[in-house]
């Protein structure tokens, strides 16, 4: 693909956008408090005032090529509410799915330590995960390891 960067010569056109709008756009751009807000209504303002080329744009708007067209795609999908699709709160974590489930494992079978319950994720439930999202996991739903029991024990 072609990319938009200084070194590329060349970048694809960019669709004009919305006559009708405009003024809302504007103000979006201008006025939001909200910084998504500002930087999808900014695509779009420069997208419908005719920048010609992908590259132009880019440097208009500081973002790149990836960005600039998700914005376009749900601007042709949705109309002029694409500049309040934000994505707010938590990311859903890959241990969601089956959090129920791991944790009647490890209240049966509770893992000598983070490392060893990643490798019983991976093994029983064929998630490639890494050990901090399972230690805050574990952390949360204050399910202790073995290590962590014998620590405690030791403590009293």
């Amino acid at each position: 693909g072609i990319r938009c960067d200084a070194y590329a010569s060349f970048c694809t056109p960019v669709a004009r956008c919305f006559p009708k709008e405009a003024a809302l756009v504007q103000y979006e751009k201008e006025c939001s408090r909200n910084a998504s807000i500002r930087r999808q209504a900014n695509i779009l303002y420069y997208a419908g005032i005719g920048c010609e080329m992908m590259k132009e744009l880019c440097k208009k708007t500081g973002n790149d090529k990836n960005t600039i067209e998700r914005i376009i795609k749900l601007y042709e999908t949705m109309g002029v509410d694409a500049i309040y699709v934000c994505q707010r709160g938590r990311r859903p974590s890959r241990l969601d799915p089956i959090s129920d489930e791991l944790e009647d494992y490890f209240d049966k079978n509770p893992p000598s330590d983070a490392p060893e319950a990643v490798r019983v994720i991976r093994e029983r439930f064929g998630i490639n995960i890494t050990v901090t999202p399972v230690k805050n996991r574990l952390k949360a739903k204050a399910i202790r390891t073995e290590k962590q029991k014998a620590y405690l024990q030791k403590q009293t």
